[in-house]
């Protein structure tokens, strides 16, 4: 009896549906006689009503979803497509997986998007001050691009004391596993140095760390 019920549901549904795209209004249908009946016999026993606003709202909340999915997962995009596809069937992370090749710094520059330099234009030297107070700076500097030389602005930095090339040194001595992640997955950049990498910077010598043998200014950063 269940299944039978349900048959004549769906055929109800079918017809409904085939009504509605042929221009039959609501209201038409509800003053049919065969579907005044059929909801009377709605009323003694449970009978399956699809609305057309619920189909409406159900389409909504589909369609914001997948919207949603898009945007979040940024498949918009081809790097978003990309990662989506090597995350879910691959099990791979376009962050932790390292690139076949490295491309060197001129090819990078090269093609590096154009920076406005406008904010320089004019400009004929670059201020140094000293005893600088936090409304000056934020009136003249923080906000207008302006670069500036604070001479003083390190003058109570306790690391001043601290921080130097055998401080570092010891902090990544030759076996610490922090040395060989840095060496394997660190942001190291070597700014026109022939360093590759954390390891071969602390090997240099103590004359060329003081620069006191007469080598160019050198510097790294992680």
């Amino acid at each position: 009896m269940e299944a039978k019920e349900k048959g004549l549901q769906q055929n109800f549904l079918k017809i409904y549906e085939k009504a509605i795209s042929l221009g039959i209004s609501a209201e038409d249908l509800a003053a049919l006689d065969s579907v005044k009946r059929l909801r009377n016999d709605c009323k003694t026993k449970s009978c399956f009503v699809l609305k057309p606003k619920y189909v409406l709202y159900s389409i909504l909340v589909a369609f914001l979803a997948i919207i949603a999915g898009v945007v979040h997962l940024e498949l918009y995009s081809k790097q978003g497509l990309a990662r989506f596809w090597l995350t879910r069937y691959y099990n791979l992370s376009l962050v932790r997986e390292k690139c076949i090749f490295v491309m060197p710094d001129k090819v990078i520059d090269a093609f590096r998007p154009p920076v406005d330099c406008s904010m320089c234009r004019g400009m004929k030297k670059v201020d140094r001050v000293k005893q600088l107070s936090s409304s000056t700076f934020e009136e003249k500097y923080a906000y207008s691009g302006r670069p500036v030389v604070v001479e003083d602005g390190a003058q109570n930095w306790t690391a001043m004391g601290s921080f130097s090339f055998d401080f570092f040194k010891n902090v990544y001595a030759e076996d610490s596993p922090v040395l060989e992640s840095f060496e394997k997955n660190c942001q190291f950049f070597p700014y026109k140095t022939e360093f590759r990498n954390l390891r071969e910077v602390f090997k240099m010598s103590d004359e060329r760390a003081q620069m006191t043998d007469g080598s160019k200014p050198w510097y790294i950063g992680w």
